[in-house]
């Protein structure tokens, strides 16, 4: 996965405000960051098992997909 990649789905998590990448594990907002990181998490393993499916496995690439949605 390419960093413009991983940029990309952080956005769509979430993890992106006013143009920069955030993380700050304390404070008040700890459930809001578990919350951003959690969607984060959910996004790379979807965009990895659609790439996983594209490999020329067939059923093997769809069961492995299957797999890497699950975890």
């Amino acid at each position: 996965m390419e960093t413009d990649e991983v940029i990309e789905i952080a956005r769509e998590a979430g993890m992106v405000q006013d143009g920069d990448m955030f993380f700050s594990p304390g404070g008040d907002d700890l459930d809001v960051h578990i919350a951003h990181l959690e969607r984060f998490v959910d996004l790379v393993k979807e965009r990895l098992a659609k790439k996983i499916e594209k490999l020329p496995f067939g059923d093997t690439a769809q069961s492995f997909a299957v797999w890497v949605r699950e975890q």
